[in-house]
């Protein structure tokens, strides 16, 4: 099983981010949500360990912290049919929070990156704008 790996300054620049910041208030988001559902006490700021692990900067001949996602969750996501099989075997996750300004340009630019995995934080009624998507 491939573990998608990608740097957080790659993760911003897939989904037009200008920096690597959101990428790690949304996928901290994330991965608070799923500690929370999983009853994980991970502590303070440290919400990324639930869904992926990290080789520092220049340990492996890298210049960045790289993310790579747990396993578990690349299983999990593959057994509930969440995954699109890519040719490079690589796993999109979008998170995008829609707090501010129209939700449906925001659920439009987000379905456009293609995502396996969507994740809309403060999304104003989710079922009437995607039934039968939800999970």
């Amino acid at each position: 099983m491939s573990r998608p790996s990608r740097t957080a300054r790659d993760l911003a620049a897939r989904v037009g981010f200008a920096n690597h910041n959101p990428v790690n208030l949304h996928y901290g988001k994330l991965g608070g949500k799923l500690a929370n559902a999983m009853n994980w006490a991970l502590g303070k700021n440290i919400n990324l360990w639930a869904i992926a692990t990290f080789v520092c900067p220049k340990a492996e001949g890298n210049d960045e912290w790289v993310f790579t996602m747990r396993p578990e969750l690349v299983a999990a996501l593959e057994q509930l049919g969440k995954v699109r099989h890519r040719s490079r075997r690589t796993l999109r996750i979008v998170t995008w929070n829609c707090h501010c300004g129209p939700a449906s340009k925001k659920l439009a630019a987000a379905l456009s990156l293609e995502p396996d995995v969507l994740v809309l934080p403060e999304f104003p009624k989710p079922e009437l704008l995607l039934p039968g998507r939800m999970a």
